[in-house]
């Protein structure tokens, strides 16, 4: 199998982004303070990539654009997708749904911002932009920041890597929502305080009781404090950038250079031999990103 390999977007990815820009211009989207978002991201010096938030009316439009390209793998489909980085048409998407039921035009909208961050200030910040093809009509993009595609091994497009990806877009989330006006996070205040730093208990299932900080917490429907699996990656991220404050920047500069992402892995390995293979390994689920989290907090004491 011969592997092709081009720094431009293929033009039909082109095309496809271009009429998703003209379908769902950010001027219209409502409901999203989507200025503040931009000038977060900017003012952490990230690049600001295009991005497009959804409706559920908007999937079938989407999916007509689109076709057969299967950029979002399933995920349209799925009653969780609430929001992805599409690397081959280098977008960022969030849906209003998915995991973000608070996020109307009245209440909730710091859920919703922090998801567009998150993937924007996260995923979309990544600088590798190599497509690769092998029949000239089907193009991956095999590296995301942190994290590599096997597309080619696994038709669901498993990657390798992902705890440290979501860790780095989610930690992007929690500083904007511990940044963010006072009353953009009037709920998230009400229900558990000010202080954003404050942990809070969660138990999870086969991986027992862990505590997250505030600003990594999202509310159900019934306003109850719940994470992802994304938050207790970010929270471990943290962890470690306290315990080795050489990470942090170096979790930025392996997002654009293999040799950064050698010196992360050797900073990670500081701490404990072996670790950065641990963290890089496993399922992308709540019990996995927990089992994790739980080992690095035991590492950083």
């Amino acid at each position: 199998m011969k592997f092709e390999h081009s720094n431009e977007m293929p033009p039909d990815y082109e095309r496809m982004k271009n009429e998703i820009l003209a379908e769902f211009p950010k001027e219209k989207i409502t409901g999203v303070d989507t200025k503040t978002v931009e000038d977060f991201i900017i003012g952490q010096g990230l690049p600001l990539k295009e991005y497009a938030v959804l409706s559920e009316e908007d999937l079938p439009k989407i999916r007509d654009i689109i076709g057969d390209s299967n950029f979002f793998h399933g995920m349209l489909e799925g009653e969780k997708f609430a929001g992805s980085y599409i690397p081959e048409l280098q977008m960022a998407f969030v849906y209003r749904r998915g995991i973000v039921p608070l996020a109307t035009e009245t209440t909730g909208n710091i859920f919703l911002e922090g998801l567009l961050v998150h993937e924007l200030g996260g995923h979309a910040t990544s600088g590798y932009n190599d497509f690769v093809t092998t029949d000239k009509k089907h193009f991956d993009v095999p590296r995301l920041g942190l994290c590599i595609t096997n597309h080619q091994k696994n038709n669901e497009g498993t990657m390798e890597g992902l705890m440290l990806e979501e860790g780095w877009a989610d930690m992007q989330y929690a500083e904007y929502v511990k940044t963010s006006r006072p009353e953009k996070k009037d709920s998230l205040v009400r229900e558990l305080g000010a202080d954003m730093e404050k942990l809070i208990p969660f138990t999870i299932p086969e991986v027992g009781t862990i505590e997250v900080p505030v600003k990594y917490i999202y509310l159900d429907e019934e306003y109850s404090p719940n994470v992802r699996a994304t938050s207790l990656a970010g929270y471990a991220l943290e962890l470690l950038c306290k315990k080795n404050p050489k990470i942090k920047p170096l979790l930025f500069e392996a997002r654009n250079s293999v040799q950064a992402l050698r010196d992360l892995a050797k900073e990670i390995d500081a701490i404990r031999p072996g670790l950065y293979e641990e963290l890089q390994s496993g399922e992308y689920s709540i019990k996995s990103f927990g089992k994790k989290l739980k080992e690095v907090m035991d590492v950083c004491g």
